[in-house]
């Protein structure tokens, strides 16, 4: 058991998985903001922009010389941000 939950963390330390469950969870919150909240249809490019950051920062990541920019913490922000601008977008 002890050795599942350490294999667990390690896992969570990567930056790949840390970027994609934080995309995944911008896009749930966004379905559920959007229905059992909002009562409205989100529309396909709402859904896809946190998908559309995560492929941007796997892009950057890709071809950066600087450390800061291929970090996962500023493109999870983002994505978190731009998920919020979204939902306050259509309360509004």
């Amino acid at each position: 058991m002890r050795a599942k939950l350490k294999r667990l963390a390690e896992l969570l330390k990567n930056d790949h998985i840390q970027a994609s469950t934080c995309s995944g969870a911008c896009i749930i919150i966004l379905a559920l903001a959007f229905k059992k909240v909002l009562h409205q249809e989100a529309s396909i490019l709402e859904n896809a922009i946190p998908g559309y950051i995560f492929t941007l920062y796997e892009a950057a990541r890709v071809k950066a010389k600087k450390r800061i920019i291929s970090r996962p913490l500023l493109w999870n922000i983002a994505m978190l941000l731009a998920t919020g601008i979204i939902i306050l977008r259509r309360a509004l």
